[in-house]
């Protein structure tokens, strides 16, 4: 795996991500065959559509003028509010939600 990752390092500095992808999609399909066959592929699908989403929802003008105030609540605001995304739409979706509106903090790792 280190000589994979590190083909893909040197395809990324020479510009050439298309194939360095193609060389560590070929090297592992041919060095860890078991590990590729015991990938859950569907819920990788899942987490990329969820972020997607996510993305799109950030873009909504009517979400945008409710996130907006975000940054205007206070700790416990803020925390609760938090508490409360991350329970309707799963916490890796609040954070990086959130994260558009307010900076990163402990406060909001704890809360998420």
């Amino acid at each position: 795996c280190l000589g994979l990752y590190i083909v893909f390092l040197m395809a990324l500095e020479l510009k050439q991500e298309l194939w360095g992808l193609v060389i560590v999609a070929v090297g592992f399909a041919l060095l860890a065959r078991r590990v590729v066959l015991s990938v859950d592929w569907t819920l990788l699908l899942v987490f990329m559509a969820m972020f997607i989403d996510v993305h799109l929802l950030t873009q909504l003008p009517a979400l945008q003028g409710v996130l907006s105030n975000v940054s205007h609540l206070s700790e416990p605001g803020l925390w609760l509010t938090a508490i409360g995304l991350s329970q309707v739409i799963s916490n890796v979706p609040s954070t990086i939600l959130l994260l558009n509106y307010v900076p990163p903090s402990l406060l909001l790792a704890w809360a998420v």
